[in-house]
């Protein structure tokens, strides 16, 4: 097999899927192979990226009112709310299919980029691999031929490709049975109305008449996807934890981060990190800020210090506690020095597939306190690296925070044990090797299958 690939993710950035399918195309490229990355949406100038033009392979009709409508939000940015207005109304203009489909409920696959996509890379890749696919770039309705034209790998990043269209589907199991009568809608990504049977089915029969390689950061959702729809179109599946750079997510002296930083030195600092801190659908954002509190009243001759970090605001008081709003910080490097100056991560999610936030802190030697949901269950050895606790609890969560920051020596050794898992299990290193691995298995099984299909 030749070594060139080609990563397919819904925009290119650091974090969650973005971050893990940037990590595998540098990579790759630093260890010498052919890599492409193709995303729905570019948000610099990474090399060898290149956009899902679905603009280019549209009608003429398309090809108009797409260009009209990039010429006019590049122009209106000074009108309020006109450039917002342009890039949602205009592309439903272009592409009346969308318009329909966003009224009746179903999940808009309206894009004729995705048919050819080899195409908008230099060269024909021996491996695709696909990372989230929603997020208005790409169609599902390509997957029959395209894993039948080259060998091509999915990671569940979320749940998405399993139900009828919500990311996560938290409580509810009609993703089992077929979906319909959703209770919640409004879960992103949202639909109008509840056409959810109907793309439960639509993606069922996509699948039946694909060939997937199926990749899952945590057992959690790979248990979930041999429950699913998926699993039909699943010929390998494999388990591979995500994996994070431990050159730059690695222990350092608190007391120089917080110089750094300028942050105090004699507070308690607990942290938590989220693009959209207060929005967040899979964050319990009010719960952390229970707990915040609640250690407050505890800690009473301590003042306590929690780094929002995600969110552009202004400093809240809560108590003898303070609430910190940083913004968004994509850059690697400081994020790291910002846990380094952390006494504790604070994780309250409501639903999480394997949160790289996670394995950043706990690599950075900051002992994690999270809630026990999802594939966090993989990544923190409770009582070793952290504290997991139920979800919803507030006060058990409060009482895990304090029992940490009270006892320096248990801090202490859980920072060591957090470093020593993360060395262990979640290198950047490791998830790549296991990726390369499973990508020899993939075209090799891929191989005999279209070689048995041309001598029937």
């Amino acid at each position: 097999m030749e070594h060139c690939f080609c990563q397919i993710n819904t925009q290119d950035g650091y974090g969650g899927a973005a971050g893990i399918c940037r990590t595998l195309h540098q990579e790759f490229r630093r260890r010498g192979l052919v890599s492409y990355a193709l995303v729905g949406k570019r948000k610099g100038e990474a090399p060898f990226t290149f956009l899902v033009d679905n603009d280019r392979f549209g009608s003429l009709w398309t090809s108009f009112w797409m260009a009209l409508a990039n010429k006019t939000a590049k122009y209106s940015g000074k009108v309020r709310g006109a450039q917002r207005t342009c890039e949602q109304v205009l592309p439903y203009v272009a592409t009346p299919k969308r318009w329909l489909d966003f009224l009746s409920g179903r999940e808009d696959f309206n894009f004729p980029g995705s048919e050819n996509i080899l195409r908008m890379i230099p060269e024909k890749p021996d491996i695709v691999h696909l990372h989230n696919l929603h997020g208005d770039y790409f169609d599902l309705r390509v997957l029959p031929i395209l894993t039948k034209t080259v060998p091509t790998v999915l990671t569940m990043h979320d749940l998405w490709m399993l139900t009828g269209h919500c990311a996560h589907p938290f409580g509810c199991d009609k993703w089992q049975r077929g979906c319909g009568e959703c209770p919640d809608l409004k879960s992103p990504p949202a639909v109008r109305k509840d056409a959810t049977h109907f793309n439960w089915e639509r993606k069922k029969n996509l699948f039946a008449a694909s060939r997937l390689y199926v990749v899952t950061p945590s057992q959690w959702a790979l248990d979930k996807m041999e429950l699913s729809i998926l699993r039909s179109g699943a010929a390998l599946t494999r388990l591979i934890p995500n994996g994070i750079d431990l050159n730059i997510f690695s222990p350092g002296d608190m007391g120089e981060a917080r110089a750094q930083l300028g942050l105090p030195y004699d507070m308690k600092i607990i942290m938590f990190a989220a693009n959209g801190i207060r929005k967040s659908p899979f964050r319990d954002f009010k719960m952390m800020i229970e707990v915040v509190q609640r250690v407050s009243s505890m800690m009473r001759n301590e003042k306590i210090l929690f780094l929002a970090i995600g969110e552009d605001s202004p400093p809240e008081k809560e108590g003898l506690g303070e609430i910190k709003f940083i913004p968004y910080v994509k850059d690697p490097y400081p994020l790291a020095v910002y846990y380094r100056a952390a006494d504790v991560y604070l994780h309250a999610a409501l639903a999480d597939v394997f949160p790289t936030v996670v394995l950043e802190a706990l690599a950075c030697g900051t002992p994690v306190v999270a809630t026990s949901v999802g594939g966090i269950l993989e990544q923190i050895v409770d009582g070793r690296t952290g504290f997991l606790t139920p979800i919803g609890d507030a006060e058990t969560m409060a009482h895990a925070v304090m029992e940490l920051i009270a006892d320096k020596q248990l801090q202490s050794y859980m920072s060591r044990s957090a470093v020593q898992y993360s060395a262990l299990h979640f290198s950047k290193q490791k998830m790549v090797d296991e990726y390369l691995s499973f990508y020899a298995e993939a075209a090799e099984d891929w191989n005999i299958f279209t070689k048995n299909l041309s001598n029937e």
